[in-house]
């Protein structure tokens, strides 16, 4: 999966993983571990704009990653340096 590490998305994959067997978690779920993702990714994807995989030729953001922490942002309001604690 790093070998060829061309979407910023992998890194949030892991850096979930080894966040949640760091707390000790033995078990999880797909839901929880995509959690971790949105909230490690909110602040450079709100505050830098980062584009996860880049953009599609038509514009639109291509990653989903970045599409649910942008869909998330216009929901909830929520600032880009909103805590999770």
């Amino acid at each position: 999966m790093m070998k060829n590490p061309s979407y910023c998305y992998k890194f949030y994959w892991l850096e979930a993983i080894v966040h949640l067997i760091s707390e000790n978690v033995k078990e999880t779920t797909f839901e929880e571990i995509i959690d971790e993702m949105i909230a490690n990714a909110w602040y450079s994807v709100r505050e830098f704009h980062i584009h996860l995989s880049g953009l599609q030729s038509n514009g639109n953001v291509g990653d989903g990653l970045e599409r649910a922490i942008l869909l998330l942002s216009r929901i909830s309001d929520l600032p880009a340096n909103a805590s999770i604690l």
